[in-house]
């Protein structure tokens, strides 16, 4: 096997390889026992054909492509070992030449892991974790979310005949207007003994509310600091691939809204390609950070053991049937990895 490689931007890797041909065709018989296996010919028992009748029923061609799947698997991770290459993501492959008798010639082009200068991350961490959270209510938080129950419970009277249509509600939602903020209203909100009652469970949770959205701020803005001091250069098949992940996830609310995500594109007057151009930003930046997570991973030690990942993976295949156990264990390791970064980080105080 002969193989070249070429360095692209974006931390890519090119590498053009020649199979010989005696090589290329000691996979034919696997190719055969493959193909016999998936397809049933007349005159036959399944994965029973011979070859001249499964030449006959395919072509010729098709156990070529057979043959070339084999032969790219098997030669794959020689080349990885051999040039070195720390590989992310899946390759783009193309066959440059396939013919029975010659040498089966092909590319693939691969995101390497690139070379990534980290700043002071523990520095970073301890500055931003030793930012103090505002989390003090003020009455007039109180008094704003006590406004907004009677709102809501006044909307739902309006409506209690089941006209959803009908927004027209007048002064009917004005302050005049609305039920009594009394004992009797409180309870009939649930367990509340009194007004007094209802106003210091509704201060705790506004409190806990309060320090949600601090401790995400400043979790936010810490991850934003990592990245803007670090010096790397991201692979576009990764920021192509968060793309896709944040083109997946609004077309699953999209579709769970009732509606098709290409009638919204119409709507919306874009193309997936001009929605992903407007993402671009936002995907680079989701990219770098997946990179630094891994990178300080690997630097601390955080990667989840076996049985970590094993234990978590069974756990969601048990929850979602029919779901594969290897690509399970994908995410559970991305996902305690994550976890476990994020709670190092954190500890910096």
């Amino acid at each position: 096997m002969q193989s070249t490689i070429q360095t692209l931007p974006g931390s890519t890797r090119e590498v053009s390889v020649i199979i010989p041909s005696d090589a290329f065709l000691a996979f034919e018989d696997k190719a055969i026992e493959n193909v016999n296996a998936r397809i049933e010919i007349p005159g036959f028992r399944k994965g029973k054909a011979t070859k001249e009748a499964l030449l006959k029923h395919i072509g010729d061609m098709a156990l070529l492509e057979e043959m070339a799947e084999l032969a790219l698997s098997d030669a794959y991770p020689k080349l990885m070992a051999e040039h070195k290459l720390d590989a992310i993501g899946r390759p783009e492959i193309r066959i440059t030449k396939i013919a029975r008798g010659n040498p089966l010639e092909f590319t693939f082009k691969t995101a390497v892991v690139p070379e990534m200068t980290l700043p002071d991350y523990k520095k970073i961490a301890k500055e931003e974790m030793s930012k103090e959270l505002k989390t003090a209510v003020t009455d007039e938080d109180v008094e704003k979310t006590i406004l907004e129950v009677r709102q809501m419970r006044a909307h739902q009277e309006l409506h209690k005949d089941g006209d959803e249509h009908n927004h027209d509600h007048g002064d009917a939602l004005d302050e005049k207007n609305l039920p009594a903020f009394d004992d009797t209203f409180v309870k009939s909100l649930g367990k509340f003994e009194s007004v007094e009652d209802f106003k210091v469970k509704i201060r705790e949770n506004i409190a806990l509310e309060k320090m949600r959205e601090a401790t995400d701020k400043r979790r936010v803005a810490m991850l934003d600091a990592l990245i803007a001091d670090t010096k790397t250069e991201v692979p576009d098949i990764l920021v192509h691939a968060e793309q896709e992940k944040m083109f997946g996830r609004m077309s699953y609310e999209i579709e769970k809204a009732g509606l098709k995500m290409d009638e919204y594109l119409t709507h919306l007057k874009k193309t997936k390609e001009e929605l992903f151009e407007t993402w671009k930003d936002e995907a680079y930046k989701q990219a770098t950070l997946e990179l630094v997570v891994d990178k300080i991973a690997g630097l601390e030690n955080l990667r989840p053991t076996d049985i970590e990942v094993t234990t978590q993976a069974e756990e969601v295949t048990k929850a979602y049937p029919g779901s594969d156990l290897e690509r399970a264990k994908v995410y559970v390791e991305h996902m305690l990895t994550n976890q476990k970064v994020l709670a190092f980080l954190e500890a910096q105080q």
